[in-house]
């Protein structure tokens, strides 16, 4: 009976491992399967200005209110999501400031303006890849350099009238979100993008940039 029930087990064990064997070779385990899908690269870059501040650039749009991009993608075939690798710079003034005084209002002396350096990663969703007209939404984190200058009018410095009163910079970590749409226009591939800069998080400030871009990839 011993040597009838260790025959069975031993039978037994032989069709389990046929059977294990037999599954390994028609579904190969995932850790052997190739994991290095064809990824396409390109280049794209983008000009722009913050339509926040339009109108108040005290009419140098390109000294006051401007915006570039440059970046590099990677995207998936046959997949809606990609990611790049962004570095931007965006300039806009800040509104002047009027004071107060015995009732009467001063006009405004005191001038804030800001320039962002931006180092960041984004990934991309987009919807309709097959389509010539493609909407997406984009998010990521950021490295930022943020340059504030301060200057007055009315105010003699060094002889003049007017002058930078002082400047800093501050490095910080923030993020980016935005919507854009991808089209093609004469056989290029153009977009249009908006996007929401908040490069004061790691420093809670409460500062938003706005930089509304067209840009082209190759």
């Amino acid at each position: 009976m011993t040597t009838l029930l260790g025959r069975m087990k031993s039978v037994s064990l032989l069709i389990l491992f046929g059977a294990f064997a037999t599954v390994v070779v028609n579904h190969p385990l995932r850790a052997q399967t190739s994991t290095n899908p064809k990824w396409e690269t390109d280049w794209s870059a983008a000009v722009g200005a913050d339509p926040f501040y339009i109108g108040k650039a005290g009419g140098d749009i390109v000294a006051n209110n401007f915006s570039a991009l440059l970046a590099r993608e990677w995207s998936q075939r046959g997949s809606g999501l990609s990611w790049r690798v962004q570095l931007g710079i965006s300039r806009h003034p800040f509104e002047p400031v009027s004071l107060l005084r015995e009732g009467q209002v001063i006009p405004p002396t005191l001038y804030k303006k800001q320039s962002l350096a931006e180092l960041g990663v984004s990934a991309r969703y987009t919807f309709l890849k097959s389509h010539n007209v493609r909407p997406y939404l984009t998010a990521g984190p950021s490295l930022f350099a943020e340059r504030t200058a301060y200057s007055i009018n009315g105010a003699v410095f060094g002889g003049t009238n007017s002058g930078t009163e002082a400047s800093s910079t501050v490095w910080s970590v923030g993020g980016t979100a935005g919507v854009g749409l991808a089209f093609r226009l004469f056989r290029l591939d153009m977009f249009v993008e908006q996007r929401f800069l908040l490069p004061e998080l790691s420093t809670r400030g409460t500062n938003i940039a706005h930089p509304f871009t067209l840009g082209v990839r190759f």
